[in-house]
């Protein structure tokens, strides 16, 4: 007589060898998973999508713009992070054709921006070069500031000229010359923290800060935008934290060196009641009501200002001014929405014809203007992606984008698909390890026997199970995307396109809250992801806001199609894949699944495999169940078994229950409850009965919880 066996040992043994699958199972895609990543990410910069940058101008810098060629900077990073040291050289592009060629060569640790003046080409930096002989050379260093004063470079009488503010509050002209900076004469200009006023009775005034206000303003950066087209000086300022900017033809010169060189100083403002009585000076007040026609005047001749752009308000920060032939264009900064022109009654007026811009925080807005004709463009530019478009500027009116590059989201669309084709690899890698190791580990467990009364079957295996279910969420999916592609035909719904742009940057959201982690540290990290999930958030419910209907649609076809095989599976057992793979659902007592077991076992599903990521919860049960039940096959009393291997044993005898293996015996019925079942044969009346199925349905939730305390003999004596 062979000694008895330890089933406590069995299944502490099955446990652990079940343990060992689900570690080889997680460690293999875990690192399938890590190899993608390296690949995709290999020699491209954390942080950047793909470590280059295109700059065409600063809001300093008019940039380079002759006869349809445009020179701008490209730039790239040399290691693998978005930090120094950065590689930087000029190109030419030639916009009717899209050539772009390399002018001179690369330099390292040099920021370039590119500036044409008197035909010549400069690029600014750390230093001023000068194109020479196909390359560009030094020719000076740039002029030694003191103060927060900034001012753009131009041509003035021939020669390349900046204004400085001196250590005295004094601004002067520079002029280079043979490569050495010399002073030039003094100008007059709106100190920080001045202010427009409007007077009822003198006008708009300008106001000099009060004594309290000058320490606080003087630490504000001050921007002096100077302009040079055709003979005529265009001077722009702008205090940065201020909230003030004004508007000046030709310069103020100081005729006496004790003269105070500030054009709101009392003796230097003009006291005639006008609307430009600050020396010239004037606010950049756009108006309403302004027709556009030949003398461009305003009806009755009083123009009417827009309410919306009230003096000293936020939204009157203009950002950069360039010249064209019709007059000054001027940009706003708040999000970069509104242009406006100076005409030739000196009323300022909004252009007309450009869409409202990004408000990503790498988009950027301004104007290029050709100096072989004077036409101005909008440049829209997003320089983190390296997409650009030219916007030809006709009087008042923007027109089409004529597009400079199409920017990299393909390239970096790309590099997440790699990871995606990984990620998907090493999932289905996931399954497969799981789904064979389980097998394997059922092998020689009684063959799978089951048997009840006098009929036995023959359980099916987790890989035929697993590959049924494979086919059914292949059919499910099909035909959901069938049925919404005949209703977009049908019924000619238009959906929104969803662009390359807006999927980059929620994806580079995650990347940059990676990077910015690994360089600060864990709540920068904590900060960033969770911007990026709230942002993702918000696209997804702008998504399912948009297409509401076609998602509800197709969330009630998946409704019908599920019910129709919870139908089907409870009258037959059978579902599309199971019926390929030759297998079927009966209940404990091999009797066909009814309705109310097809539904409870599928609504399970969710807790078997949840959101299909894993089956461990359902192959864990099975590893540990005499009846290879996954948890909706113990709560809905049901098995799964191969359809041919239904036979029955000695005909007209029951088997006694005291011969029957754990896996003969019905699953979740206490020693009490089954003299109900015990050598009845399947078909049964009784079995029909809904009190005894609740009664066993109510057994198998006390054996999930721990309280069945029923007693069982492990094998046939």
């Amino acid at each position: 007589m062979s000694p008895p066996i330890n089933h406590r040992s069995l299944a502490m043994r099955r446990a652990a060898a079940f343990v060992l699958i689900v570690l080889l199972s997680l460690g293999l895609p875990l690192a399938v998973v890590g190899w993608s990543v390296y690949y995709a990410m290999s020699g491209k910069p954390l942080g950047h999508p793909t470590g280059r940058e295109t700059t065409y101008n600063g809001p300093l810098h008019p940039g380079a713009f002759n006869d349809h060629q445009l020179w701008f900077t490209a730039r790239r990073y040399v290691n693998r992070a978005y930090a120094a040291p950065v590689a930087a050289q000029i190109q030419q592009m030639d916009i009717q054709t899209g050539e772009t060629r390399n002018v001179g060569t690369e330099a390292t640790n040099l920021y370039y921006i590119p500036l044409l003046l008197n035909k010549e080409l400069y690029a600014f930096g750390q230093a001023i070069f000068l194109k020479v002989d196909g390359d560009f050379r030094k020719v000076a260093d740039l002029p030694e500031r003191h103060t927060s004063f900034f001012s753009s470079f131009f041509s003035y009488e021939g020669h390349l000229t900046t204004v400085m503010e001196t250590k005295q509050g004094q601004f002067r002209l520079q002029h280079l010359i043979d490569g050495q900076w010399v002073e030039g004469p003094t100008i007059r200009l709106p100190p920080r923290g001045s202010q427009w006023r409007d007077d009822p009775q003198t006008g708009i005034q300008l106001r000099p800060p009060k004594r309290s206000q000058q320490t606080a303003s003087s630490r504000n950066q001050y921007w002096l935008i100077a302009i040079e087209f055709r003979g005529q000086i265009h001077l722009f300022v702008r205090e940065l934290n201020g909230h003030f900017s004004a508007y000046r033809q030709g310069f103020d010169f100081v005729a006496d060196k004790h003269d105070v060189a500030s054009a709101s100083s009392p003796e230097n403002l003009t006291p005639t009641p006008s609307d430009h009585n600050a020396n010239g000076w004037e606010p950049i007040r756009p108006i309403k009501n302004l027709v556009d026609s030949g003398d461009d005047t305003p009806p009755n001749g009083s123009p009417q200002y827009d309410p919306n752009f009230l003096l000293g308000r936020d939204d009157q920060i203009w950002a950069e001014m360039r010249c064209d032939h019709d007059g000054p264009i001027v940009i706003s900064d708040v999000a970069m929405g509104r242009m406006v022109r100076r005409n030739r009654s000196g009323h300022w007026i909004d252009l007309e014809g450009f869409n409202e811009p990004s408000e990503e925080a790498y988009f950027s807005r301004t104007i290029l203007v050709d100096q072989a004709d004077g036409v101005a463009y909008l440049l829209d530019q997003n320089f983190q992606w390296n997409s650009a478009a030219l916007h030809r500027i006709e009087g008042n009116v923007v027109g089409p984008p004529q597009i400079l590059s199409q920017g990299v989201f393909a390239a970096y669309l790309a590099r997440w698909r790699q990871i995606f084709a990984g990620v998907c690899f090493a999932w289905l890698l996931h399954l497969g390890l799981l789904v064979s190791g389980t097998t394997w580990l059922l092998r020689g467990r009684q063959s799978g026997d089951y048997a009840f009364g006098q009929q036995q079957v023959q359980l099916a295996s987790p890989t035929r199970r697993a590959l049924a279910k494979a086919i059914d969420l292949l059919l499910l999916a099909g035909s959901i995307t069938l049925l919404a592609k005949l209703q977009i035909t049908l019924f000619r719904i238009e959906l929104p396109p969803v662009s390359e742009e807006i999927i980059s940057n929620h994806l580079f959201a995650y990347e940059n809250a990676l990077f910015w982690g690994t360089r600060n540290g864990w709540p920068e990290f904590q900060q960033q992801f969770q911007n990026a999930v709230l942002s993702s958030i918000e696209a997804i419910h702008s998504f399912i806001v948009l297409r509401r209907t076609s998602l509800t649609t197709a969330a009630l076809e998946l409704l019908v199609l599920l019910g129709f095989m919870v139908v089907i599976e409870g009258r037959f057992g059978f579902t599309p894949g199971k019926w390929l793979l030759r297998i079927q659902t009966l209940r404990s007592t091999l009797r066909p699944c009814a309705f109310t077991h097809a539904l409870l076992r599928t609504v399970i599903d969710w807790f078997d495999a949840p959101f299909l990521l894993t089956p461990i919860p359902a192959l864990l049960s099975m590893t540990m169940s005499a009846s290879r039940q996954r948890l909706g096959d113990r709560l809905a009393d049901t098995l799964v078994v191969n359809v041919d291997s239904n036979q029955s044993t000695m005909p007209g005898r029951a088997i006694p229950e005291q011969n029957l293996s754990p896996a003969a015996q019905p699953s979740g019925i206490t020693t009490n409850e089954r003299s109900h079942f015990t050598g009845r044969s399947a078909s049964s009346p009784e079995f029909d009965n809904p009190r005894l199925w609740v009664l066993s349905l109510q057994c198998r939730l006390r054996r999930l919880s721990g309280r069945n305390q029923d007693s069982r003999s492990p094998h046939p004596r």
